[in-house]
């Protein structure tokens, strides 16, 4: 030990200790393998927990899947009055009725029993003619009436020319209509002008 002045403080010095360094205590094999094992086992667990909620949940900001049936359903019938019944038109001036549908049964040829009425209400004459009638087919557009090539078709025919009719009177007559062996007649449709279509089914 040796002695210094410090100023006017005289101090004792002492030599510097020498500690060894720190080392960590060794781990118990028996506690360290525990925790591996504890380690394992909860990872395990937390992968069947989440292997089981994704069978009854979807991932967040995912759409769930869907399964698409294709239809084989046919394109709808379309709706309307049945046969016979009379519907007024939505523009205030005509009446219309298709009264009987015969089919074409192996001729080529379809007809239609039609009648349009002016309203008795209407303040103006209407001229009527074949134009706004069409046969309406399950697979796509429809035909409109033609000149019948068929003596065998009902009569007496729907007339071929414009007719102007006054209030309260009416037209009637049978419509020909051309029908391809691979198509399939549905509805009856009379669309006048200035007003939506009417549509009469077959069945």
């Amino acid at each position: 030990m040796r002695e210094r002045n410090i100023g006017c403080v005289r101090g004792v010095v002492k030599p510097p200790v020498n500690r060894p360094a720190w080392r960590a205590p060794n781990p118990d094999p028996g506690r360290y393998r525990a925790a591996v094992t504890g380690v394992r086992l909860l990872a395990v667990g937390t992968a069947v927990v989440l292997a089981t909620a994704g069978c009854a949940s979807t991932i967040p900001g995912t759409a769930p899947s869907r399964t698409v049936t294709r239809s084989t359903a046919g394109p709808p019938v379309p709706g309307g009055p049945p046969l016979g019944r009379p519907a007024r038109a939505d523009n205030g001036q005509v009446e219309a009725t298709v009264f009987g549908y015969r089919g074409p049964a192996g001729t080529g040829w379809a007809a239609a029993d039609v009648q349009v009425c002016v309203l008795a209400s209407a303040i103006f004459d209407v001229t009527v003619s074949q134009g706004p009638w069409l046969l309406v087919f399950a697979d796509g557009p429809g035909t409109p009436p033609s000149p019948a090539r068929d003596a065998g078709l009902p009569q007496p025919a729907y007339p071929t020319e414009h007719r102007r009719l006054h209030p309260g009177e009416c037209v009637r007559g049978w419509l020909a209509f051309p029908v391809p062996a691979e198509r399939r007649p549905v509805a009856v449709q009379y669309s006048p002008t200035g007003a939506d279509p009417i549509t009469w089914p077959l069945g």
